[in-house]
Order: structure tokens, then C-alpha cells, then sequence
């Protein structure tokens, strides 16, 4: 599987969300794992994620167990993570930063739908950087399959109309 630097638009996978997937009604270019939920017993299987990997690239970002967090390091942590990324072969694996458990600013789950502000910031970012591999999600709370394809497609039409006012002003 080739991979170039901007994968593209991308969704969590989320078993909610499999049969849907496997099924190849996602119309996306690459699925997110939460690395910690795969390295837990009882963990997504491997041959699932076989079988979405073999046609799409996987990125892992770990949320969790933050190797950028205040909290003293958890020395297996990384050991894990290379074991789950070997097999998989991600696109990358990326690590959230986090202050330290309980301390303000702790992450808050993402259950709702993206305000305004997102999709602008989304705009800016599409104008700045140009084709870069983005996702929008929720954590918790999930929609139907098909409302998370309307937002697949809103980020469409952003990037679409970003690419072309980038265009016209290069010209």
C-alpha cells in the first residue's frame, strides 16, 4: 500500500461502525484506531483491522496514556504500542497531549456534532496548509453512519472551496 503524506479525509473506526465499513459504504480514505483500545484484552481483533488496513491506511494516535503528559511516563506504554503498530503498519502514530489526570484543562469527551468555530477553524487550516490529511469526529454520543458521512462531505466542499480560492490567488 502506497501512502502519501496527505492521506486525505479520514473517520474513527469504531465497532459501531464496522459492519457499515467492511461493507465499503465509508467513503473515506483512511480510519483512525485509539491505540489504548486495541492494547487492552478484549481489544478490537487484529483480523479485523487486517481487513479494513488491506485497502485503507490506519493511523494510531494514542489519547490516553500521553507520552507528553506532566504524569511520570508509563514505561510500557511505548513497548506496547510498537507491539500493536507492528502488525498494523499505521500510516503514523501520533500522541495526544495532555496535562495530568484530574488537572484543569483535562480532555473532555467530544459527543457532539462540530460547532461553527470548528468548521471555520477547519477553513483556515485548509487555506494555510492546502491538502492535509484531516478528521472531525466524535468520542462519544455516536450518529448514525450517515449523518458522519454528511460531515465527510461538508469537509468536501470546505476543502474544495478552500483549494480554490488558494488557486485563484496564486494565478
Amino acid at each position: 500500500m502506497s501512502i502519501s503524506r496527505a492521506l486525505g479525509l479520514g473517520r474513527g473506526l469504531r465497532s459501531t461502525y464496522c459492519p457499515d465499513i467492511l461493507e465499503g459504504k465509508a467513503n473515506v480514505e483512511w480510519f483512525e484506531i485509539i491505540s489504548e483500545d486495541d492494547m487492552v484484552p478484549g481489544g478490537r481483533p487484529l483480523a479485523m483491522l487486517d481487513r479494513v488496513r488491506a485497502d485503507d491506511p490506519i493511523v494510531m494516535p494514542g489519547v490516553s496514556r500521553s507520552l507528553a503528559s506532566t504524569d511520570p511516563l508509563d514505561v510500557d506504554y511505548p513497548r506496547e504500542l510498537k507491539a500493536l503498530a507492528e502488525p498494523i503498519e499505521p500510516a503514523w502514530v501520533s500522541d495526544h497531549a495532555r496535562p495530568a489526570i484530574g488537572a484543569p484543562g483535562e480532555m473532555k469527551p467530544r459527543d457532539q456534532p462540530a460547532r461553527e468555530e470548528a468548521w471555520a477553524l477547519y477553513e483556515l487550516a485548509c487555506r494555510r496548509f492546502g491538502d492535509v490529511a484531516a478528521m472531525i469526529e466524535r468520542d462519544d454520543n455516536f450518529p448514525p453512519f450517515s449523518e458522519l458521512l454528511g460531515g465527510l462531505e461538508q469537509m468536501r466542499e470546505i476543502a474544495a472551496r478552500a483549494g480554490a480560492e488558494n488557486s485563484r490567488s496564486a494565478a
